[in-house]
Parts: structure tokens; C-alpha cells; sequence
């Protein structure tokens, strides 16, 4: 079974991506899980104390019967044993895989980005894509979101939009050079989007036609009715800034004070003045 995940920062890329990838035939691919970001602590430290409670394997459970998936069973494990969690969780997506007829599958939940070290001791053969996308753009939008959808999107101070940017960019730096790691960028999936696409299945080592990808009807079937937010990606390809309609000039300075001596090698590509 070859498993891949997407990972990065909200409002990011990382649903064109999976709607891209997710429409290779080869591929199984489903709405975010949140198995992880949702059932255990993001700081390693609070995982020492942590217990899998029933409302967590309830999760898990809603989340087979609401998308119709096949494959569910539920865990009878060590409620304290999270590496035998985390292993029953990726054995649940095998199992959506193999009741398609398929050896891979993709995930794509954002915030897992905080779980690679679990997922990476407790799975075989998997494979992360990072997305990653310009600072002032990423921001705003995740701030604009966030004021949006509050109960979707905790960033809801311009401050806080900041720092979980500049949080999770040193994280996916972590991992730069890593054999299963691949980071894309934004941009260039969005003008240059056969390149990145082989890049991305020759990272996989999955070959494909050359063609281009469904990427709506493929997005549609990944998106819930209620991620309103995430509409434009059953449109056209068209790289839009957006920045001045989202941010007030005073807090484009801001962001922009805030990543003055901000300079991780993921965003050397990037002009932060």
C-alpha cells in the first residue's frame, strides 16, 4: 500500500493539490479525516498523558458513515498505546483503499502537518507533499477565512494568522531534502501545473498520461457542502492577489514588519519587503 499525505498551512493549496493527485486512477482519495489533528495533542509533550476517548473513536466512526466509506472497524486497542492508534488509523485508510480495488490512497488534512513524527514511526511506505505559498498572500487569506468561518478557523486576529504561518513554515522546513518529502509551491501549481503535476507522480513513482486532470470534478467529490470557503477550486486556474482586498493598508504593514527578519530557506523565492 503506498499512502500520501498532504500536509502545509490552511488556505495553502492543499485542496487543488489533492483534487489534482486525487484523480490519478491509481489513487484513492477522500474528504479530510482530521483522524489525527482531531484525536490527539499537536505538542509532543501532552501526548505522554494523552487517552483515546470514545467521543474519538465516535469521530472516526461519523466520519465513514457521513462519507459512505467502506472499510470501517473499530479500535480495541490500548486506549494510552497512541503508535497503536495511529496504526489502526492508517490500517482504516488502507482499508477505504482496498475496498476500491486500489494500493494507494491519499489524505490531505492540513494540520497533520504536527503529526508526521507519529505517522512516520507508525507507517510504512508513505509519502508527504507539502504545500507552501507566498507569505502576505497566505496570511490574509487565513485571516480572512478565519473571520469568515470562526468555527472552522481559529486565526481570527491578524496576530494570530501571523504566527501560525511563521509556526508551521519552520515546521515543513524540518523536513527539506527528506526522501519522502516533497514541498510545492502555490504559484506554480496554479500557472504551471503539468510541471508540477510530473514532478509530483515522479516523486510518487506513479507514472500518468499526458493529459490534463479533472481537477473540478475531482474537487467536488472532496469538498463538504458546509467548506463554503473552498469553492474555488472547481473554477478556472488563475493566480489572484488578493492581498489589498483583505488586508487594510495598516495591517499589510503589519505583516509585513512581522516577517522583516523572517527568512526560512522554503521562502528564499519569496520578495518579503
Amino acid at each position: 500500500m503506498k499512502r500520501i499525505f498532504i500536509v502545509g498551512i490552511a488556505r495553502s493549496g492543499t485542496t487543488l493539490l489533492q483534487s489534482m493527485i486525487g484523480n490519478h486512477p491509481e489513487i484513492c482519495t477522500f474528504p479530510e479525516t482530521h483522524f489525527f489533528s482531531a484525536t490527539l495533542p499537536k505538542q509532543k509533550i501532552l501526548r505522554f498523558l494523552h487517552k483515546i476517548t470514545p467521543d474519538h473513536k465516535e469521530l472516526v466512526r461519523h466520519f465513514f458513515e457521513e462519507n459512505r466509506l467502506n472499510g470501517y472497524k473499530p479500535y480495541s486497542g490500548n486506549s494510552r498505546d497512541l503508535n497503536q492508534w495511529v496504526k489502526h488509523l492508517t490500517q482504516l485508510m488502507d482499508n477505504i483503499a482496498i475496498s476500491n480495488d486500489q494500493n494507494c490512497w491519499l489524505e490531505k488534512t492540513p494540520m497533520h502537518l504536527y503529526f508526521i513524527d507519529l505517522i512516520e514511526k507508525n507507517t510504512d511506505n508513505c509519502f508527504f507533499i507539502h504545500t507552501i505559498r507566498d507569505p502576505k498572500a497566505n496570511i490574509a487569506a487565513l485571516f480572512d477565512v478565519s473571520k469568515k468561518h470562526p468555527n472552522a478557523f481559529k486565526q481570527t486576529s491578524l496576530k494570530k494568522a501571523i504566527n501560525r504561518y511563521i509556526k508551521e513554515i519552520y515546521i515543513s522546513e524540518r523536513y527539506l531534502k527528506r526522501q519522502n518529502h516533497l514541498h510545492v509551491y502555490y504559484e506554480d501549481l496554479v500557472e504551471q501545473p503539468k510541471q508540477v503535476m510530473t514532478n509530483v507522480f515522479n516523486f510518487l513513482d506513479l507514472s500518468f498520461k499526458d493529459k490534463e486532470f479533472d481537477y473540478r470534478q475531482s474537487a467536488s467529490s472532496i469538498i463538504s457542502q458546509d467548506e463554503t470557503w473552498k469553492a474555488n477550486n472547481t473554477k478556472e486556474l488563475k493566480l489572484i492577489d488578493k492581498v489589498k482586498e483583505r488586508l487594510t493598508i495598516d495591517e499589510v504593514k503589519q505583516v509585513e514588519e512581522a516577517l522583516v527578519d523572517y527568512e526560512p530557506s522554503l521562502l528564499a523565492r519569496y520578495d518579503q519587503n
